[in-house]
């Protein structure tokens, strides 16, 4: 089983896919848990994956599944994300939460930004919940914009977005009142 994790680390520093197989992999999501503690002892920033019917569907889950990401994978307000070196990374705009008190499960401040999504999973292992565990939730790199303290009814209002990628027209969406 620590092959898997071997095979995942070298993919990522060069940016390819993982060779591995469903044989590679724990057996349980405990399993697949306890392996990744061992690559990631330091989170800085959590995914959450398996959240949506689709997923779960696709994933055989029902409760939520989590993806440490490292330091160097976590961008806070900065201008640039370096993607080279990712291995086909995705861009998931998000609002950013975070947890201000776990057990009354509120939340202390907010910002918009981008889950990038950069799994390094062969196409055999992607489908599996214990090789989502191990692949971190497809970590890749989280950019989080300015903070703000968390407001309730911003979450309410509708809004229009406008995301520009590298020198291309800027493309501009509408997002309706919740």
């Amino acid at each position: 089983m620590s092959n898997v994790l071997a095979a995942i680390r070298d993919a990522r520093v060069t940016g390819t896919v993982a060779e591995a197989s469903v044989a590679d992999l724990p057996e349980s999501v405990d399993a697949a848990y306890a392996l990744v503690a061992q690559q990631l002892p330091d989170v800085a920033a959590w995914k959450i994956g398996g959240a949506n019917p689709w997923s779960q569907k696709i994933f055989g889950n029902t409760d939520v599944f989590f993806g440490g990401l490292a330091s160097e994978e976590l961008y806070v307000d900065t201008r640039e994300v370096p993607l080279s070196g990712l291995c086909a990374p995705l861009a998931e705009p998000e609002i950013m939460l975070e947890i201000k008190d776990p057990e009354a499960g509120s939340f202390g401040r907010m910002a918009l930004g981008f889950e990038i999504p950069a799994s390094v999973l062969p196409a055999e292992l992607k489908s599996t919940l214990t090789g989502q565990i191990c692949d971190r939730a497809g970590a890749g790199a989280i950019w989080i914009g300015a903070f703000s303290p968390f407001d309730e009814a911003a979450l309410e209002v509708s809004f229009v977005s406008e995301f520009t990628l590298n020198d291309e027209p800027p493309n501009r969406l509408g997002c309706p009142r919740l």
